[in-house]
């Protein structure tokens, strides 16, 4: 698959206020797009500071509304004034469209199977239906 011309990575990093995701899948891109000199790889995550990070060329990503998690587990919207199930749904949506619209041959998922509260179910499904290869990574 990554050997085809202008194969594309989409990659999803749930991310809510750690850097350890987004540099585990910076990392995994970076060394993707050294080793196949033709592939694009597109980061998906809710890091509030994703665009402090340098990439490579054929790396980008794209920032969806981060969340934070509380002391009790729970999680909550970055941004206050926004409910958490109106924030959950526009990452949904979000992550949907790019997959649909990126369509990529390949999908990495970082740690959450079914992404942050089940984000990822529909694109999943999307993405399974057109063929694309779906991974799950894990450290």
């Amino acid at each position: 698959m990554l050997r085809r011309d202008h194969a594309r990575v989409l990659m999803y990093s749930h991310d809510t206020f750690g850097l350890g995701h987004l540099r585990r899948c910076r990392e995994i891109a970076h060394a993707l797009v050294d080793r196949f000199k033709r592939l694009q790889v597109l980061i998906v995550s809710g890091s509030s500071i994703a665009g402090a990070y340098d990439f490579r060329a054929r790396v980008d990503f794209i920032k969806i509304p981060s969340v934070i998690k509380l002391c009790s587990g729970e999680y909550t919207s970055l941004a206050q004034h926004i409910d958490f199930g109106e924030t959950l749904a526009m990452r949904r949506a979000i992550i949907q469209q790019t997959a649909e619209l990126y369509s990529p041959n390949l999908f990495i998922v970082d740690k959450e199977p079914l992404g942050l509260r089940g984000e990822l179910e529909q694109t999943l499904v999307l993405l399974k239906s057109r063929g694309t290869t779906l991974v799950l990574g894990l450290r």
